[in-house]
């Protein structure tokens, strides 16, 4: 397989699922994933369902990867984003 390119970028949307925990084998390491279904309202106004993928750990251990869960996370750019 060759090398993949992967666009990162936001999206306004609404969880509307449970996260649940995935995982995923490569060559020489497991990657772990939480994926949690969206509900992405779109440009022409319709709905969309999405499945987003959230890099959680991977057993690699040359991989910086970390993370932290922040649950009822306070802000006031919370706020901005309810527009």
């Amino acid at each position: 397989m060759g090398d993949t390119m992967l666009a990162y970028g936001m999206v306004k949307c609404k969880i509307v699922g449970a996260p649940t925990q995935q995982h995923a084998r490569h060559k020489n390491e497991v990657q772990y994933h939480l994926h949690a279904p969206l509900s992405v309202i779109m440009q022409d106004g319709t709905t969309a369902q999405w499945d987003s993928a959230i890099n959680v750990g991977t057993n690699d251990s040359d991989d910086l990867l970390q993370f932290k869960l922040v649950y009822d996370f306070q802000h006031p750019f919370v706020q901005t984003l309810d527009t």
